[in-house]
């Protein structure tokens, strides 16, 4: 593929500069997504009333640490 072995320096330097642009790019689109799931609400806690009679101890629970983490945000 490389009929001239002097173009080695270029074509590492190109991969090395393609690896940290891609790199840089993953770490900007996870911190973009990790700031729309923060601002997101939980819609069956806010929206929705829960009736604590027909729930059993694990929705109840979940319900309670739904409603807690939608107030801390």
């Amino acid at each position: 593929m490389d009929r001239d072995p002097n173009h080695f320096p270029t074509f590492i330097t190109a991969c090395v500069i393609t690896a940290i642009a891609l790199f840089i790019l993953s770490n900007i689109i996870i911190i973009v997504h990790e700031r729309s799931i923060k601002t997101r609400h939980n819609s069956i806690v806010n929206d929705v009333p829960v009736t604590t009679d027909k729930l059993s101890d694990e929705e109840q629970q979940m319900a309670n640490y739904l409603q807690s983490v939608n107030e801390t945000l």
